[in-house]
């Protein structure tokens, strides 16, 4: 997990793993139960991506994520150590 606090007081995120054949941390899709992104979205709307690489949402007014990196870790913590 990558993150930094934008001017605006919100947050931008990368949740990524380095390659597609790192088994046991599933980044995405959000559309799919049970992996990183979903859990994000769930609490967020909005979080994005793919199989190794997702992030914080994009607002039109490019406000980004009022999720705190701790929160943004322990459902990462929860999905890694759930599956």
């Amino acid at each position: 997990m990558l993150w930094r606090e934008q001017l605006d007081g919100t947050t931008a995120y990368t949740v990524a793993r380095r390659s597609a054949l790192v088994d046991d941390f599933p980044v995405g899709p959000p559309d799919q139960p049970d992996t990183i992104l979903a859990a994000l979205a769930a609490r967020e709307p909005g979080w994005g991506g793919g199989t190794t690489v997702g992030g914080a949402p994009r607002h039109p007014d490019r406000r980004r994520s009022t999720l705190t990196p701790d929160e943004v870790f322990t459902l990462i913590e929860h999905t890694v150590t759930r599956t």
